[in-house]
């Protein structure tokens, strides 16, 4: 009877353990798994920004994906979008997806902004569409107020309320001691 009990807590252990991410194989900075032809990377400031490239002859069109999300949220989206001839770039912002992720640096939207205004400035491109989910949309919403001259369309889809002051409490959470030791858990 005892052995089938501690079967049963060990079998229960094991699972929570491979479920939360302690087996997960760690993957180095700047590597991509399975990469495509549509994979570049763009430094700035000593970041690796990540973004998916559909090279078309029609307006330029920059989506932002949304919080713990990354250019996948855009893999049926982009393709269609670059069909009817639109230039498309998908980028993964600085702490998502494929991009690099430093621990002291700055989250917040305005961060964030500025970041994305360097990267559309990299791409050379002086006006472009900005599709922007959920974070992205927040971030989307602050570069249409602040560069009005160069969004000639903004696509919110359930876009965030920009909030300046300040880190996200999720994100601040994650920077503390216990959430370094708890996140890798998780996500």
């Amino acid at each position: 009877m005892r052995l089938c009990a501690y079967t049963a807590a060990l079998a229960g252990a094991l699972t929570a353990l491979t479920g939360c991410g302690l087996a997960v194989k760690t993957i180095e900075p700047g590597t991509i798994v399975a990469p495509t032809a549509r994979d570049h990377f763009a430094r700035i400031d000593g970041v690796d920004y990540h973004y998916l490239l559909y090279p078309g002859p029609g307006p330029n069109v920059l989506l932002l994906h949304g919080f713990a999300s990354s250019t996948y949220t855009w893999e049926r989206v982009a393709p269609r979008l670059n069909q009817l001839g639109y230039a498309i770039v998908a980028l993964d912002m600085k702490g998502f997806g494929w991009s690099d992720k430093p621990r002291q640096a700055r989250y917040d939207a305005l961060a964030l902004l500025h970041e994305v205004h360097r990267f559309a400035d990299e791409l050379g491109w002086r006006q472009y569409a900005l599709v922007g989910h959920s974070l992205g949309g927040a971030i989307a919403i602050l570069s249409a107020l602040e560069r009005p001259e160069r969004i000639e369309r903004l696509v919110l889809i359930d876009a965030a309320a920009p909030r300046t002051e300040q880190r996200p409490l999720v994100i601040g959470l994650l920077g503390s001691a216990p959430g370094r030791l708890a996140g890798p858990l998780f996500f």
